[in-house]
């Protein structure tokens, strides 16, 4: 009876740090308009956790790979009626078009900055 509790005990602690792992690796949730941004208008991107997290350092690349922004989230601040931490990544000095990937963390998402990124809804 006892190898039994010590398997059990085992597993319970295998499957309460796999929960922890796969909290910690998806940690982070990046919000951002999915159309796209217009070039000489705003741009940001929110970075959002469910625990304190510190700014963030972000790099944004064109789609050739290369990095054309780099820079780090502002301050943090609580949402509390959604219980979560959000820091807010200014693009804005991101005035070319194109697509752009915005990597912080280990999070990465791919996002468009056009004068036309509205067209596609406009024919729907």
């Amino acid at each position: 009876m006892m190898k039994f509790y010590s398997i059990f005990i085992a597993l319970v602690i295998c499957w309460l740090l796999s929960l922890d792992q796969i909290h910690s690796q998806s940690s982070l949730e990046l919000r951002y308009n999915q159309l796209g941004y217009f070039p000489d208008q705003e741009k940001l991107i929110s970075i959002v956790s469910k625990s304190n997290l510190a700014p963030l350092a972000f790099t944004i690349k064109d789609a050739g790979g290369n990095t054309v922004l780099t820079g780090t989230s502002g301050s943090i601040n609580i949402w509390t009626d959604a219980g979560e931490y959000v820091s807010l990544a200014d693009l804005s000095s991101l005035t070319s078009s194109g697509t752009f990937t915005f990597e912080a963390g280990n999070e990465q998402i791919e996002f468009n900055v056009g004068s036309n990124i509205y067209s596609s809804i406009a024919r729907a």
